[in-house]
């Protein structure tokens, strides 16, 4: 089982993501662990749909990200992995240009320390 407290303290909402995986605490691991495994794939995307200014899978992109962050409990990232994909819908280049890195930075940093919970696991 993941380190509940190590969790919360990376700004999981535990409970909310139990509840969010049908009360099941295993299948909340399971989902974290998948949400990890996702993440670079996922930043590698961001980067490269970044590079080409194309919006429309940006906004997909920072779509699914909000969405499974939602999923394991990780509102602080649900919310601005959101606010990207509001930001793509409008097609607000300036503001993704301007808002990107940030955004790319702190889901690194989030994928990261969350890798290290799960390896300490094992």
């Amino acid at each position: 089982m993941l380190d509940r407290d190590a969790l919360t303290r990376l700004g999981i909402d535990v409970e909310e993501g139990v509840a969010c995986c049908a009360g099941d605490p295993e299948f909340f691991d399971e989902m974290v662990v998948e949400y990890l495994d996702e993440s670079a794939e996922r930043l590698a995307e961001l980067a490269r749909l970044y590079k080409s200014r194309d919006w429309s899978q940006y906004t997909r992109c920072a779509h699914s990200i909000k969405s499974t962050s939602m999923m394991i409990g990780a509102r602080s990232l649900a919310d601005l992995a959101r606010t990207m994909e509001l930001l793509g819908k409008e097609a607000d280049e300036a503001a993704i240009l301007a808002e990107h890195e940030d955004f790319l930075g702190r889901y690194a940093g989030f994928a990261d320390e969350l890798r290290a919970v799960v390896d300490a696991a094992g």
